[in-house]
């Protein structure tokens, strides 16, 4: 999957963000991204976040035509309200939305996220599945350039909640025999199986980790266990 419409620089600091979602710009962004992967179609193309100065009707409208030229496959969103969501797939048939979601980010379930795209027949691609590292047993500031060094989400006293319920849930982890990441990509995987978790990781052990959640059956106890302990009243805060 490739994403279009977003310029974003990483160092260490608060991203610097740009939008784009031009017909111009997406057009501009697709031929780029063809040309650097050096293929004649892309299977996923996601409109990163909805410009708030062009019509999503406008950019999806656009990224249709690029279905149309065969030059795209299926086409997905992200970062959008119900309303955008709505609003896209009636131009054009959304075959994923990639949203924030994981055991200590709850909102799509409180905010109907979940729901809406259960109701469209649309994927849900789940980012942050272990809540930046939190639920993987990371710890944040302990290596160099460590981006959540500057969320606010891991400052101060709610960053010390974060690590006494990531302390929490490595016991229960634990408990299991399971590595923390391996449960909570579990976890998410047992809500339903139009979801699909993505989580990064820069070492073939953490690869591994993560793949063993598609093995774990959880009982119903267990899973009754996690959202009693981490349900919607103690979600993180957005990432940025």
């Amino acid at each position: 999957c490739i994403k279009a419409g977003l310029l974003a620089t990483y160092k260490g600091n608060p991203p610097a963000i740009a939008v784009d979602g031009t017909p111009a710009g997406l057009r501009r962004d697709l031929e780029a991204s063809l040309t650097a992967l050096d293929v004649d179609h892309i299977d996923l193309y996601y409109l990163h976040a909805p410009d708030p100065d062009v019509a999503v009707e406008d950019s999806i409208g656009a990224m249709a035509s690029f279905v149309a030229e065969g030059k795209v496959r299926h086409l997905g969103v992200s970062n959008m309200n119900l309303d955008q969501i709505r609003r896209a797939h009636a131009t054009h048939p959304v075959a994923a939305s990639q949203d924030q979601y994981s055991l200590l980010y709850r909102q799509p379930e409180t905010e109907g996220r979940l729901a809406l795209v259960a109701e469209l027949g649309i994927s849900m691609v789940a980012y942050s599945p272990l809540a930046n590292g939190i639920l993987a047993g990371a710890k944040p500031g302990t290596e160099p350039g460590d981006m959540r060094s500057w969320m606010p989400r891991f400052a101060g006293d709610e960053g010390q909640r974060l690590a006494a319920l990531a302390d929490q849930f490595e016991t229960i982890a634990a408990r299991q025999h399971l590595h923390p990441a391996t449960l909570a990509l579990a976890w998410l995987l047992a809500q339903n199986p139009n979801i699909i978790p993505i989580a990064g990781t820069r070492r073939i052990a953490n690869l591994h980790t993560n793949i063993a959640a598609v093995d774990v059956d959880l009982s119903f106890e267990v899973v009754a266990e996690l959202d009693a302990a981490f349900g919607p009243g103690v979600s993180m805060a957005p990432m940025f």
